[in-house]
Protein backbone atom coordinates (compact mmCIF):
# COMPACT_ATOMS: atom_id res chain seq x y z
CA UNK A 1 0.00 0.00 0.00
CA UNK A 2 1.52 3.35 -0.84
CA UNK A 3 -1.10 5.76 -0.77
CA UNK A 4 -1.89 7.80 2.26
CA UNK A 5 -5.33 8.22 3.80
CA UNK A 6 -6.88 11.61 6.01
CA UNK A 7 -7.66 9.55 9.36
CA UNK A 8 -9.34 12.91 11.74
CA UNK A 9 -8.76 16.66 10.29
CA UNK A 10 -9.39 19.97 12.32
CA UNK A 11 -8.80 23.48 11.43
CA UNK A 12 -5.24 23.38 11.77
CA UNK A 13 -4.34 19.80 12.04
CA UNK A 14 -4.48 16.99 10.13
CA UNK A 15 -3.72 12.94 10.81
CA UNK A 16 -2.84 10.66 8.26
CA UNK A 17 -2.38 7.23 7.66
CA UNK A 18 0.88 6.66 6.13
CA UNK A 19 2.14 3.08 5.17
CA UNK A 20 4.99 3.52 3.79
CA UNK A 21 6.59 4.86 7.11
CA UNK A 22 5.51 1.98 9.24
CA UNK A 23 8.49 0.47 10.39
CA UNK A 24 10.39 3.09 8.48
CA UNK A 25 12.78 5.51 10.41
CA UNK A 26 14.99 6.78 7.36
CA UNK A 27 11.89 7.35 5.57
CA UNK A 28 9.98 9.38 8.27
CA UNK A 29 12.73 11.28 9.36
CA UNK A 30 13.21 12.79 5.50
CA UNK A 31 9.19 13.12 5.47
CA UNK A 32 9.45 15.12 8.34
CA UNK A 33 12.45 17.10 7.35
CA UNK A 34 10.73 18.12 4.50
CA UNK A 35 7.19 19.16 5.86
CA UNK A 36 9.11 21.19 8.63
CA UNK A 37 10.96 23.12 6.00
CA UNK A 38 7.94 24.68 4.54
CA UNK A 39 6.78 27.56 5.67
CA UNK A 40 3.16 27.97 7.55
CA UNK A 41 4.33 24.03 8.59
CA UNK A 42 4.23 24.56 12.56
CA UNK A 43 5.71 20.61 13.04
CA UNK A 44 5.14 16.73 11.76
CA UNK A 45 5.29 14.43 14.14
CA UNK A 46 5.47 10.68 12.43
CA UNK A 47 4.72 7.41 14.54
CA UNK A 48 6.66 4.69 12.59
CA UNK A 49 5.57 1.80 14.93
CA UNK A 50 1.51 2.52 13.47
CA UNK A 51 2.51 4.54 10.33
CA UNK A 52 0.84 7.77 11.29
CA UNK A 53 1.23 11.23 10.21
CA UNK A 54 0.11 13.94 12.35
CA UNK A 55 0.94 17.77 10.85
CA UNK A 56 -0.10 21.37 12.49
CA UNK A 57 0.00 24.02 10.42
CA UNK A 58 -0.94 28.13 9.95
CA UNK A 59 -3.97 28.27 8.31
CA UNK A 60 -3.13 31.57 7.61
CA UNK A 61 -0.58 30.19 5.47
CA UNK A 62 -1.47 27.10 3.72
CA UNK A 63 -4.88 25.34 3.25
CA UNK A 64 -5.98 22.17 4.28
CA UNK A 65 -5.68 21.43 0.78
CA UNK A 66 -2.12 22.45 0.62
CA UNK A 67 -1.03 20.42 3.17
CA UNK A 68 -2.32 17.34 2.16
CA UNK A 69 -1.15 17.76 -1.62
CA UNK A 70 2.21 19.02 0.64
CA UNK A 71 2.30 15.26 1.95
CA UNK A 72 1.61 13.34 -0.87
CA UNK A 73 4.31 15.23 -2.66
CA UNK A 74 6.62 15.16 -0.16
CA UNK A 75 6.34 11.28 0.99
CA UNK A 76 6.56 10.72 -3.02
CA UNK A 77 9.39 12.75 -3.62
CA UNK A 78 10.99 13.92 -0.86
CA UNK A 79 11.04 17.51 -1.93
CA UNK A 80 8.25 20.02 -1.16
CA UNK A 81 7.08 21.50 -4.63
CA UNK A 82 5.21 24.95 -4.74
CA UNK A 83 5.53 25.77 -1.15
Amino acid sequence: MTNIKIRHSISNRIRFAVPLVKNNERRAATLKESLEDVDGVLWARINTLCGSLVVRFDKGSLTHNDVVALCRHSLFSGVPHGF
